[in-house]
């Protein structure tokens, strides 16, 4: 038996002379760089929250480039999918758009859900961090169903498969949209439609950081204003001053620039259609051109964009030239027209000429680069003038713009949140017109949403927050590395097979992988288990004391020596364990039985060597596993297992090994005798079957009377018919034959 390399606890296991564990106690980090140390210094859950305009998106589009981790960014809408610059949550996942039940998921989406391609699950498997932005849209089923995802394709109990979010969003802005008959499932599994319902998160846990600082609006006032009504604690002065801003009709149609916020699509349309008919004179069509696939629902533009001189219009994406000449929801009038360009006067205090061409919009899926990096691979793109008519516009799809003159009709407010988004879009009081004046109704807030938002923002994370979790971050992936009950469930799948399908066959085995079992039921989970209490208890020390961090370190190189000799003896048993068998039912739950246990030792094998001489970081442990499971995934891990497996038994030998228990040695292929006859009788009963029109190869004779017949090594038909199993028609068809190949050098 080889010697743990820590005592038992039951023994002292150190001595360590440290103060209390100690940090920076409440010092204030400003919130964009707190949330920016939390997704790349640390593994917790991140809802990034803050009022419109405090520059949500663009962290989101900087993120990518501050961190190492393999992220994706998914959105809730294709629309919103495409300025993320990411895929949608259904279309990654594959998931319905039926609600999904937890605990039994939607019927018609089972098969969908788990029938990815070799990519996807690669990148789910190497996956660090998911990105969904919009989160207030997502219902907490969805949430659920990609939990229920991640954890089965990266064979992980842990919530969302061990994988850390960034949920970004308000959620008083756009809420989920929800049918009432969806609504009735749901509303018997979630307190509410919002995304922080979801069973998953819960158990997942997150912290929640809010930015506070906007920069659309610069009006302290104005600021203010927005505040109160966002947190639907608007009083009676404050819509009075709000009310200040209705203007009548005629002085609104007089203003250049200005733009009308609609809460319905009909109402945006009906308006634009009017102007533009207004305008007595002959359209300009430019027809979008579309290539691969980019699905009608995520059309960032109009298909068929139709044009007049005079036309107000609003640049619906941020200039992709050096010049950058345009922003998205600047505001102008078209000036001329020609056939490929259109040219825009901006409404701004200097007005300016700009020519419009054509833009590309990209769809993408996440792909694997050659190195393995988390590439966005193009599925298709949407080339179109990158405009839209603007006297109107629904505050839906004004989320996320800027302007610089608006009038909001916000009478017919149907959502929570609605009004808010509309008056935050304008960027100064000044520019703010109201056709109607609003009402405390109008001023919509869940009292859900209000709740939690009070409950949430009270408890955001300080300096010494950011330390317990980066700390905790480090120690949560030295257990992954040392995690043996994952190996220890799925051996227990491939034992429970060998000891009850092929005691008959092959007793000997049968004594081997029981004493595996043993072993890893009786020594190696419980001192593995003894290693994650060891450092739990000199977790909170590794800051305070430097002799905390050298202690793991030392006893991680330890215990990497001891696990990986196991490691190594159970590999070698696992490749020799027999999958040519006659029951095809079987062969096909043992296959699969051992390739999953060869998996699994593989991976944990080359992550412990891959510290073996390397200080542990968390930025390494990222590395590698990503490295490890993407070879493993391409079949180069796992190369010399398959080719082990295809040899002939004969040609397999074991060098001498420690033992697995105190009477077994590592198998010998003890239970077959002879194994150069064995293995040219399994090959003449191969080709036999081809010539035979494939005819079932247990038919012509079975695995274990080829194992008796190569143990007992019989010179004629007499002694041929004495092995059980070999009948009187077997030697007329075959007993010739089958002496030749014993026979024949």
């Amino acid at each position: 038996m080889i010697e743990a390399p820590y005592p038992y606890p039951d023994n002292p296991m150190f001595t360590l002379e440290a103060d209390e564990p100690k940090g920076e106690h409440g010092e204030y980090i400003e919130p964009l760089e707190l949330a920016e140390r939390l997704v790349t210094e640390t593994g917790v859950n991140l809802f990034l929250t803050g009022k419109a305009g405090t520059g949500k998106t663009t962290f989101l589009h900087k993120l990518a480039s501050a961190t190492t981790k393999r992220m994706i960014v998914l959105a809730p809408t294709g629309v919103a999918a495409i300025n993320a610059g990411g895929s949608t949550i259904h279309s990654f996942f594959q998931l319905s758009f039926a609600p999904y039940i937890p605990g039994k998921g939607s019927v018609e989406n089972e098969r969908r859900r788990y029938s990815f391609s070799k990519t996807k699950k690669r990148i789910l498997r190497t996956l660090d961090l998911l990105v969904i932005d919009e989160i207030s849209m997502v219902r907490p089923d969805v949430l659920d169903a990609v939990d229920n995802v991640l954890r089965r394709h990266r064979n992980s109990r842990k919530p969302f498969g061990g994988v850390q979010l960034l949920l970004i969003g308000d959620l008083r802005q756009l809420a989920p949209v929800t049918q009432e008959n969806e609504w009735e499932l749901l509303s018997q599994h979630y307190a509410s439609p919002y995304f922080f319902e979801s069973h998953a998160l819960r158990e997942a846990g997150y912290v929640t950081v809010e930015l506070t600082t906007v920069f659309r609006q610069q009006d302290a006032t104005f600021v203010d204003i927005l505040n109160h009504v966002r947190d639907n604690d608007a009083t009676p002065e404050t819509l009075a001053f709000l009310n200040r801003r209705v203007r009548p009709s005629d002085e609104i149609e007089a203003q250049k620039g200005i733009i009308r916020l609609t809460t319905h699509n009909y109402l945006a349309d009906k308006i634009n259609s009017r102007k533009i008919e207004a305008i007595d004179t002959e359209p300009t069509q430019y027809e979008a051109v579309i290539n691969g696939d980019f699905p009608q629902s995520s059309y960032p533009a109009e298909e068929v964009l139709s044009l007049k001189v005079g036309a107000q219009v609003m640049f619906i994406k941020n200039d992709p030239n050096p010049a950058k000449d345009y922003y998205n929801g600047l505001i102008g009038v078209v000036s001329s027209l020609s056939e490929n360009k259109v040219y825009v006067t901006t409404l701004e205090d200097t007005p300016r000429d700009i020519v419009v061409t054509p833009v590309e919009w990209e769809n993408v899926r996440y792909s694997l680069s050659e190195d393995g990096d988390i590439n966005d691979e193009v599925q298709g793109t949407f080339t179109q003038i990158p405009l839209r008519l603007a006297w109107a516009i629904t505050i839906h799809k004004s989320q996320g713009l800027t302007f610089e003159k608006a009038v909001i009709d916000a009478s017919r407010s149907f959502a929570p949140g609605q009004t808010y988004v509309a008056l935050s879009r304008c960027r100064t009081l000044e520019g703010l017109y109201l056709e109607a004046p609003l009402s405390q109704h109008a001023i919509m807030t869940d009292g859900v949403v209000s709740t939690f938002i009070n409950n949430r923002t009270k408890t955001a994370p300080d300096a010494s927050a950011l330390e317990y979790y980066t700390d905790t971050y480090y120690i949560k992936l030295l257990h992954e590395l040392f995690d043996f009950k994952v190996l220890a469930r799925t051996f227990e799948n491939l034992h429970r097979i060998i000891v009850t399908e092929l005691p008959a066959l092959f007793p000997k085995l049968v004594s081997q992988a029981d004493a595996i079992r043993d072993r890893l039921e009786k020594e190696i989970v419980p001192v593995s288990d003894k290693f994650h209490l060891l450092i739990d208890s000199l977790a909170p020390y590794i800051r305070s004391t430097p002799a905390a961090k050298e202690k793991i370190e030392a006893k991680t190189k330890g215990a990497i020596q001891y696990f990986t000799k196991f490691l190594d003896q159970l590999q070698t048993v696992v490749k020799l364990i027999p999958t040519d068998l006659d029951n095809k039912q079987v062969k096909a739950r043992l296959s699969s039985a051992i390739e999953a246990t060869d998996e699994t030792v593989t991976i944990m094998t080359q992550m412990l060597k891959a510290f073996g001489n390397e200080t542990f970081t968390t930025h390494k442990y990222l590395q590698e596993r990503a490295r490890i499971l993407l070879t493993f995934d391409k079949g180069n891990a796992i190369t010399t297992h398959r080719t082990g497996r295809n040899k002939s038994v004969t040609d397999i030998k074991y060098a001498d090994s420690e033992k697995i228990g105190t009477e077994n040695a590592v198998p010998t292929v003890e239970d077959i005798k002879n194994h150069h006859i064995y293995s040219r009788l399994k090959q003449w009963r191969y080709n036999k079957s081809k010539s035979l029109g494939d005819l079932p190869q247990y038919r012509i004779i079975s695995n274990k009377t080829i194992m008796a017949i190569s143990a007992a090594m019989p010179h004629n038909n007499t002694e041929l018919a004495n092995i059980k199993g070999v009948g009187p028609k077997t030697i007329q068809e075959y007993g010739a034959e089958i002496l030749k190949v014993i026979w024949t050098d």
